[in-house]
């Protein structure tokens, strides 16, 4: 919904008649009265509360407003002054409409419409009949609007009203306008603009030129709807005209949003939500609400535009604005749609398109059918998709809305792409391509270049297909370099990564090994990429680099002296699922290899993978979240120590680990380094950042930590940069060493209640042996405030956490949506909350060569296209080049143990990695199962 202040020509003709009256007693077209001497006090005073009121109007002051036009109207019917009662009446009436308060508008300037016709005042009956058509218009009734606006119309051109003239034409433009009739209303528009312009009304000048812009907007014409809305923008801020000024920065963000280019998007409209608010216009800002919905919905970021989308459908409930809440209920049936909710999405769809039938306007019903189509589409329901997107694309045609065909063109082609009638596809996909790059559209048209090499790719056309995505991929990676939050990167990333995948897919059918390796660099980590390269250089200018080249490659593989090892999960639309595994040895040549994930192959690795680290499964018992990290709330929960009696079968733990062995590590077997001393990174994708590397089994019943020595990292871009930031100084002091602070209170989402987290014992007996040896002393319980410690955390050179990790918290944003997963238990003072978030530690600049988080589950988190978004990856945003971090609930005895014979190695030989494998080869003789040792892995630098 884009509001358009489409009252303001209405609202200033009806205040011109007041100000007319009060400092001329000259009202045109009405009987001469002579105020200044006969009017008594309470005349003056009426008319001093009017133009006090009309001068609070002009400048949007509308609560203000009204009361001193409500003061005047009482003192008006008081002294029986009925012109100056029907003046003050149909203020009241413009006031109320800009208030979004359309029934108490209407009723309003009824009173106002039968005084006017009492006193045979043609001028002013035009004037409010255009003012009632215009509440009409934005209630949807659009016959009684067109009605009430030709009558004014009518009079305004019989009396020679030029002023009513091009109000009256400028609201016909309106209605037509909102019905989707573009070339009446632009034809409307271009009058009224024409007579606003001979008569020098710079206010009605502005209001129109928002108007035509909303016509070029719906066109899909971005450039002249931006120019017709600058125009606009700078006359209200010329004429202090708060209130569409709010409106036109709304429909402006609108036109930046359907051109992709989201910041400036959601820049324009705070602008526009704050003074919509400063001016108490509910209606105002709930149209800016549904728009902030919507590119928070092409970002991704699907709670926080279903919550936006609530509060604008309340809203325009409240101001009993059925047309917006139809256009609002298509855009939640959208967000359901992209969260799989199919039934709730077709309800909302059913609803809007309900309302729009009954308004009559075609441009949302064409809408609501295009998204009615996606959900068929989406559950194989072809022909009844076919069916509604060719309804949608005749209105979008019938209405000349350009962008709006061309969206549903590709989505007609997406169709015959999933019933395997590829050509037919193509030829869609051209149509839209062609209407993407005519109306600007940049992300529809990464989209439908992404489409098209995958249907080219299918009928065997393999470089025609690379062609098309690379220069898909080109177009998404541009709308990821712009000025968005670390969040709506990583949201917007995950909507494109099968472009990249399907990338990889049309090299390797050609043998081409090392280009596909740089695609499936640049299609991981991207955003961590940008958010670490602009911590490190302190710059804009690196925010975002580009993807390594297979010569970057190689010198990060050499300068690692490392044998990197990257997979990709490959499970697109097109060709055959599998993973595909790069090695690149510190010297030589790069190997290929690839494994068929087969409906049985598919089946062990997810199956290998959730039973090895689903709850209640092998090596966690319940997964660290918040509700479970609490006992004896619910007679079902477990204690949340680390001392945990695991629910585990030790047979169904060697299965899973031996199948994953044989699907990750057994096909490039004869490519890894003999020497056990040897590095091996793994850069894994998706899921496999939850698999314990170090526990994978060969047939022999060896685990792979015994023969290699191993850690992990989100990319090969992200580890040449974590090596950038280590520091030369690989000492051991100034250290920090918390244990079993006094636990904070979190709120449980499953019993509405603030809980208590369980003490750790055994973190405090953990810490205080780890700060013996680290020659400092151990901050445990009281003490390990979260504003002590994170006052000490910058300067310190190794920190050491042994407290809980909770995976589901984050900071709450505006809209009650947890930002960046993630936080650390300490102890909460009157100045904190004990509660130390990732988005919290991505504010901090960390000196600290090693962080390791001795605590459960702290290697986890939101598992996106980005890697793992969470504390590990805060730690290494704030500066940190080595994090230590556990898979799962790790157990106290041996997590003890096994920290203390890290450091005690550590002290002997930087090679972090080399001591994490001697303290899990050392730990595994007196605990040999893996849930004991196999819990903690080593991300990012090496030494």
């Amino acid at each position: 919904m884009n509001l358009s202040k489409l009252s303001v020509t209405t609202a200033i003709a009806l205040l011109t008649l007041i100000a007319t009256s009060l400092t001329t007693g000259i009202v045109p077209g009405r009987t001469i009265q002579v105020l200044a001497q006969t009017q008594d006090n309470r005349q003056a005073e009426a008319n001093r509360l009017a133009q006090q009121g009309l001068g609070q109007y002009q400048t949007s002051q509308l609560q203000a407003a009204l009361q001193s036009l409500q003061e005047a109207l009482e003192i008006y019917r008081e002294i029986g002054d009925r012109v100056g009662e029907g003046d003050t009446l149909s203020g009241i009436g413009a006031v109320y409409f800009d208030l979004g308060q359309y029934p108490q508008a209407l009723e309003s300037w009824r009173q106002a419409l039968s005084i006017t016709r009492a006193v045979n005042d043609r001028v002013g009956e035009g004037i409010i009949l255009s003012g009632i058509g215009n509440v009409y218009l934005h209630q949807g009734q659009y016959p009684q609007a067109l009605e009430s606006l030709q009558q004014a119309l009518s009079i305004a051109q019989a009396v020679g009203d030029r002023v009513g003239e091009g109000a009256a034409l400028n609201n016909i433009g309106g209605v037509y306008l909102y019905q989707g009739q573009y070339p009446q209303a632009l034809e409307s528009y271009q009058q009224a603009l024409s007579i606003a312009r001979a008569v020098g009304n710079r206010a009605v000048e502005g209001n129109t030129l928002t108007g035509i812009g909303e016509v070029y907007r719906n066109l899909g014409q971005y450039p002249q709807a931006l120019e017709s809305y600058q125009q606009a923008l700078s006359i209200t801020r010329e004429v202090g005209d708060r209130v569409g000024e709010g409106a036109v920065l709304n429909n402006i963000g609108t036109v930046y949003r359907n051109l992709g280019q989201y910041p400036q998007a959601l820049e324009s409209w705070q602008q526009a939500l704050s003074i919509m608010r400063e001016v108490g216009n509910p209606a105002g800002a709930g149209a800016v609400l549904n728009n902030i919905g919507t590119v928070y919905r092409n970002l991704g970021q699907y709670p926080q535009a279903l919550e936006s989308y609530q509060q604008a459908l309340s809203i325009t409930r409240e101001v009993g604005n059925p047309a917006g809440a139809g256009i609002i209920l298509s855009n939640i049936g959208t967000v359901y749609f992209y969260l799989g909710q199919y039934p709730q999405a077709l309800e909302s769809l059913q609803q809007s398109l309900s309302i729009a039938r009954e308004l009559g306007n075609p441009a949302v019903e064409g809408n609501t059918l295009n998204n009615i189509g996606l959900v068929y589409t989406n559950q194989g329901q072809y022909p009844q998709a076919l069916e509604f997107y060719q309804q949608a694309l005749s209105i979008a045609q019938a209405v000349g809305n350009r962008a709006g065909a061309g969206a549903t063109l590709g989505n007609i082609g997406s169709v015959y792409f999933n019933q395997g009638q590829y050509p037919q596809a193509l030829e869609f996909y051209q149509q839209a391509l062609s209407i993407a790059r005519e109306v600007g559209d940049r992300a529809g048209e990464g989209t439908i270049l992404s489409s098209t090499g995958a249907s080219l790719f299918e009928l065997g056309q393999p470089q025609s297909a690379e062609a098309e995505l690379l220069e898909a991929i080109t177009v998404l990676d541009e709308l990821r370099q712009q000025d968005l939050s670390d969040a709506d990167k990583i949201s917007l990333f995950d909507t494109q990564v099968d472009a990249y995948d399907v990338l990889q897919q049309v090299q390797i059918a050609q043998n081409k090994i090392e280009p596909a390796l740089e695609t499936s660099e640049r299609g991981r980590a991207r955003p961590f990429v940008s958010l670490l390269s602009q911590r490190f250089q302190q710059t804009e200018a690196t925010a975002n680099l580009p993807a390594p080249s297979v010569g970057d490659i190689q010198q990060t593989a050499r300068a690692q002296n490392a044998t990197l090892v990257q997979y990709s999960v490959i499970n697109t639309s097109v060709g055959t699922p599998a993973i595909y595994i790069w090695v690149i040895p510190p010297a030589g040549e790069i190997a290929f290899r690839s494994v068929e994930l087969n409906e049985a192959n598919q089946r062990t690795l997810s199956g290998a993978i959730a039973t090895a680290f689903d709850s209640n499964a092998v090596f966690r018992s319940d997964s660290t979240t918040i509700s479970n990290l609490v006992s004896d709330v619910r007679p079902t929960s477990r204690s949340a120590t680390r001392d945990i009696e695991f629910e585990y079968n030790p047979s169904l733990a060697t299965d899973s680990l031996r199948q994953l062995h044989q699907l990750l590590i057994e096909p490039i077997a004869d490519l890894l380094p003999t020497n056990e001393s040897d590095r091996i990174v793994f850069i894994p994708q998706g899921g496999l950042f939850l698999v314990p590397f170090a526990a994978l089994q060969d047939a022999n019943g060896d685990y792979l930590i015994e023969n290699h020595t191993i850690s992990i990292a989100p990319s090969i871009q992200i580890l040449d940069l974590t090596r950038q930031q280590a520091s030369p100084d690989q000492s051991l002091d100034n250290a920090l060493v918390v244990g079993n602070p006094e636990m904070p209170t979190v709120w449980d989402t499953q019993s509405s209640t603030d809980i208590q987290l369980n003490p750790l014992p055994g973190a405090e007996q953990e810490a205080q042996a780890i700060a013996q040896f680290l020659n400092t002393e151990a901050i445990t319980g009281a003490a390990a405030t979260e504003t002590a410690i994170t006052q000490q955390m910058p300067n310190a050179q190794i920190i050491h956490l042994a407290t809980h990790g909770l995976l589901e918290y984050g900071i709450p944003s505006e809209s009650g949506v947890l930002d960046v997963p993630g936080a650390i238990a300490l102890t909460p003072s009157a100045n904190d909350d004990g509660l130390l978030t990732s988005a919290e530690i991505l504010e901090m600049d960390l000196q600290a060569e090693l962080v390791v988080l001795s605590a459960c589950d702290t290697g986890q988190g939101q598992i996106t296209g980005d890697g793992v978004v969470g504390l590990s990856r805060a730690l290494i945003s704030a500066g940190v080049p080595s994090v230590i971090v556990s898979l799962w609930a790790v157990p106290d005895a041996p997590t003890a143990e096994l920290m203390t014979e890290f450091y005690h190695r550590l002290e002997t030989n930087p090679d972090k990695a080399q001591a994490l494998r001697q303290a899990m080869l050392i730990t595994m003789q007196q605990h040999p199962d893996p849930k004991d040792w196999a819990a903690f892995t080593l991300i990012g630098e090496i030494e």
